[in-house]
This record gives C-alpha cells, sequence and structure tokens, in this order.
C-alpha cells in the first residue's frame, strides 16, 4: 500500500515539475518578445514605454524564466546522453583509426 502511494506522489511531482518547465519555457518566450517590442517602441519613441513603467521588470522577468527553463531536467538529460553517445564514438574513432587504413588498404 505505502509503495502504490509514494509512486502516486513520485508521479505527481513529476507532473508538476514538467508543467512548471514548461510554463518557464512558455513564460521566457512570451516575455522576451514583448522586451524586444517594447525595447524598439522605446527606441523610436523616446518616454513612450519609459513614462508608463520601467522596462527593467519586464527584463528581470526575462532574465528569472530563462535561468529556470535552462535547468529543464529533460533537457539536461538529452545533453547528457548526446555526451555520452559522442564520448563513445570518439573514443571508437581514435581506437580503430589505424584499423580502417588497413580495411582500406585491403580492397585496393
Amino acid at each position: 500500500m505505502n509503495s502504490i502511494a509514494n509512486k502516486k506522489t513520485v508521479v505527481k511531482s513529476e507532473i508538476i515539475s514538467r508543467s512548471f518547465f514548461k510554463l518557464a519555457k512558455e513564460l521566457f518566450t512570451f516575455s522576451l518578445v514583448l522586451y524586444l517590442i517594447l525595447l524598439f517602441s522605446e527606441t523610436i519613441f523616446p518616454g513612450f514605454v519609459s513614462n508608463n513603467f520601467n522596462l527593467d521588470w519586464v527584463l528581470g522577468i526575462v532574465l528569472l524564466s530563462g535561468i529556470i527553463a535552462a535547468f529543464d531536467p529533460e533537457k539536461l538529460k538529452k545533453k547528457n546522453l548526446k555526451k555520452t553517445k559522442n564520448k563513445k564514438n570518439l573514443g571508437n574513432s581514435v581506437i580503430f583509426h589505424p584499423f580502417n587504413d588497413l580495411k582500406q588498404d585491403e580492397k585496393i
């Protein structure tokens, strides 16, 4: 009974974690586009945005959501898998490189 309850809490926490990082990614994209539009409009029309509110708040949201989105566990797992595959391929190419030349010589 306890193991079933533990599995349910683990599944719930994984769902919450995934949705949190997905929200952070979406917030980062939206706030970055909003910041760039507001910065562009402030550059064209000075005081258009800065008279109403400070752009630093939007920049803070961009930075915070970007940092959170960068530490997504799913993304980090994929990067680690790619690194280990690349290391294995590099190791194989270094170890078996001299033998590749022998195979080519035999074909001639």
